[in-house]
């Protein structure tokens, strides 16, 4: 069971932040150990749907699988082996990334609405009822 599952994450999101990374980084190594993405990509989506989505957390959360991967990478002259591990944190990275971009762009018109919808100080002119 995740910390999302026990709704953990919500609960305190200063103290989960770290918890909840190291959980996705687990399920990560869950991944390549059973050559399945189940399991991540449901905490992944997880995350999406919460409103708000905690970018701050997914952003880390690519962060690390580049790493992960850029690891792999360097080693995979010496291991031809860690190339299916690449695949699969290629898929997944991938899916984060789109779905943090999309995300952005969400928070961004978000805010723009929003600073659009501040009326200014007096309210609208008269001449916007007639």
């Amino acid at each position: 069971m995740t910390m999302l599952d026990q709704g953990v994450f919500n609960a305190n999101p200063y103290h989960t932040f770290h918890h909840a990374r190291f959980e996705a980084m687990n399920m990560l190594e869950r991944a390549l150990a059973e050559g399945s993405t189940e399991a991540l990509e449901a905490l992944i989506h997880t995350y999406i749907a919460l409103d708000p989505p905690p970018l701050d957390l997914l952003r880390h959360i690519a962060d690390d699988m580049t790493g992960r991967l850029l690891m792999l990478r360097e080693q995979m002259l010496e291991r031809p082996a860690y190339e299916h591990d690449c695949a699969i944190i290629e898929t997944i990275h991938s899916l984060l990334t789109d779905w943090l971009r999309g995300l952005s762009t969400r928070a961004v018109q978000r805010a723009a609405f929003q600073r659009a919808a501040i009326l200014p100080l007096g309210g609208l002119p008269d001449e916007h009822f007639h």
